[in-house]
């Protein structure tokens, strides 16, 4: 009965950590552009699941997720920026940590994002230039 209890103590324990990194982990606050940006980084477009190679050296590894969202990882750079293209705007994420839950603006006519029409990556070694 001893170990049950502890074991089920350390579960709930682990679980606990675990949820709030994520939730942690996931926020992220974004500017609004009008239109439609330059990008003077990496565009990705269209926008799907795979490893892109970064303007100045490095990867980034784009994961797809439910509800026009997407999860990134990134290899030899550090991301400066994420422009976000769907709808008639994009969102601008600065400093964007790995593992951030990231998406289009949010569709006024359903209440859902707007489905994902191109990525505009920027680093630390393209200068990080073609936010706006």
């Amino acid at each position: 009965m001893r170990k049950r209890l502890l074991a089920s103590l350390s579960a709930l324990a682990l679980l606990t950590v675990v949820g709030t990194s994520g939730v942690a982990a996931s926020h992220v606050s974004s500017e609004l552009i009008a239109g439609n940006p330059t990008c003077n980084g990496t565009k990705i477009d269209p926008v799907n699941a795979g490893t892109y190679n970064l303007v100045g050296g490095g990867t980034i590894t784009i994961t797809l997720g439910a509800g026009n969202t997407f999860t990134f990882t990134v290899d030899g750079a550090d991301v400066t920026s994420i422009v976000v293209k769907g709808g008639p705007n994009a969102l601008l994420y600065t400093n964007p940590g790995e593992g951030s839950i990231l998406h289009a603006q949010v569709n006024p006519n359903n209440g859902k994002y707007y489905g994902l029409s191109h990525l505009c990556i920027n680093s630390e070694k393209d200068g990080g230039g073609g936010k706006k």
